[in-house]
């Protein structure tokens, strides 16, 4: 299996290809699973070609005669839905120099993405901490100096995401 891109904007599509080293005959199975869900063929899809617009992991497979035989499952392609949504963080209080010990909160902000059940994902350096609400309070120590980011996935499916937001700095004394 082929995929044209693994990263498709909100409202695009992606081709997804699936052969067999001799293709007299074949007939193709397309199968998705998301984080949540367990594999499950894609309705009556018997096209060596697919357009996809829902994010998830793909796979395929072929079938010819009477009886049925099978090929071999595909290799798995994994498809990312990348909403054009902008992120921005905001950081309360709103202080140039923060002081160890003290309390903070940063908020990621979606434009236009009010109506969406978000998980966001919060970045410095390689670390990753996720929440389920747009604010994050945390204490701050010397240690939590340095760039801050964060990105949104919609809850109810992880191959759903937006860019990350431009970074802010914590400086932390």
């Amino acid at each position: 299996m082929t995929a044209g891109s693994t990263t498709i904007p909100v409202g695009g599509s992606v081709t997804l290809s699936c052969s067999v080293e001799t293709s007299a005959r074949w007939k193709y199975r397309w199968f998705r699973r998301t984080s949540d869900t367990s594999e499950v063929r894609i309705d009556n899809e018997e096209n060596r070609d697919i357009s996809v617009t829902q994010g998830g992991i793909y796979r395929c497979d072929g079938v010819r005669g009477n009886p049925d035989f099978y090929t071999e499952i595909s290799n798995e392609e994994t498809i990312e839905i990348k909403f054009s949504n902008k992120v921005f963080v905001t950081q309360q209080p709103n202080l140039p120099q923060i002081f160890s010990g003290e309390t903070i909160t940063l908020t990621c902000e979606v434009q236009g993405g009010e109506t969406t059940e978000w998980t966001y994902e919060w970045r410095s350096g390689t670390v990753i901490h996720r929440t389920n609400s747009k604010d994050w309070t945390f204490r701050v120590s010397e240690s939590s100096s340095g760039d801050y980011m964060c990105q949104c996935r919609r809850r109810d499916d992880w191959y759903s995401s937006t860019q990350w937001s431009e970074s802010i700095t914590l400086s932390v004394s």
